[in-house]
């Protein structure tokens, strides 16, 4: 089995160590880069046990591809949404709040 980048539509094989193709990596922002690597765990591609802080900082980081590559915020799963607006809310810009809004009434209906 081979392993692909995550970005959304990305079919590129990558190292399993690595979350992304090269092409999208550089599309994270550098903080969300940061806190992919410091939450990765020597080993976890081969346990398939990563923490819930390193998926948190991936779906974090696929979101953040996804809208710089100019998909909707409704394009993003709940879990990607969920870890921008704790990580990197900024990057929802003008959506950020009618974002907010429909998470809360999607958990709290």
């Amino acid at each position: 089995m081979t392993h692909t980048c995550h970005a959304l539509g990305c079919e590129t094989p990558c190292k399993p160590e690595f979350l992304m193709c090269l092409k999208h990596w550089r599309m994270v922002p550098l903080k969300l880069q940061q806190r992919v690597w410091a939450t990765y765990r020597h080993g976890q591609c081969d346990d398939k046990s990563p923490s819930e802080q390193w998926h948190e900082a991936a779906d974090a980081a696929i979101a953040a591809v996804a809208l710089r590559a100019g998909h909707p915020p409704g394009k993003l799963t709940v879990p990607m949404v969920r870890a921008v607006l704790a990580l990197a809310p900024e990057l929802l810009g003008e959506d950020l709040e009618k974002i907010r809004l429909q998470l809360k009434k999607a958990v709290h209906p």
